[in-house]
């Protein structure tokens, strides 16, 4: 197998359908980065210990690819891969996750544990890849995009948020609270307000 192909020495390459583009041209800057996602979720999953997560992290970086696949077509020359039924997954995971953790009143910032923070940095480089494939289908809106692809990546964060406080739960390691926050998540001081209210009882 040759693993250079001399193709792409003038800075040009090409895609599915055979369109040739410039290498810093968005829409390859876009499903490049994927990769780098998937490179750092990757790293991830080899420092990880819960076989459950690790699974369930190697199913996303199949999904991953499949968004780069998707990103590197512009007329739907192929079935698309991304579709609805992985964001429902995503979700159920997310809804499955939450129900374990405490209530969420401030913000955090990323840290605690060694693998949290390996979590927080793959959520903060799939929005990284939001605002590629944000800036792609503004600029790029004559072309056939997958519209699931970018909810795939915005919930996807979501998806790594949760589980990187998952992990510090699990090691009984704090959340680091944002100093200047104010009580801001609605949802986690009713939440603690309702625990509250049952132990009274």
């Amino acid at each position: 197998m040759n693993y250079y192909t001399r193709t792409g020495d003038q800075g040009q390459t090409r895609i599915i359908g055979g369109h040739v583009y410039d290498k810093s041209h968005i829409r390859i800057s876009t499903y490049g980065k994927t990769d780098s996602l998937n490179s750092l979720i990757g790293y991830t999953v080899s420092l990880l210990q819960e076989e459950d997560l690790i699974q369930e992290i190697q199913e996303i970086q199949q999904d991953v690819f499949d968004c780069g696949n998707d990103l590197a077509q512009i007329n739907q020359e192929r079935e698309y891969k991304v579709k609805a039924d992985r964001i429902e997954w995503l979700e159920r995971l997310i809804d499955q996750y939450a129900e374990e953790l405490p209530a969420l009143e401030r913000f955090i910032i990323p840290g605690g544990s060694a693998p949290a923070s390996l979590l927080h940095m793959c959520r903060t480089e799939t929005r990284e890849v939001e605002r590629h494939i944000v800036q792609l289908f503004h600029e790029q809106d004559s072309e056939i995009n997958n519209e699931q692809v970018l909810k795939y990546i915005n919930r996807l964060s979501d998806y790594f948020f949760v589980i990187a406080r998952l992990m510090n739960h699990r090691l009984n390691v704090e959340d680091v609270q944002y100093r200047n926050s104010k009580p801001v998540f609605r949802q986690g001081i009713l939440r603690n307000k309702m625990q509250a209210k049952k132990s009274k009882e």
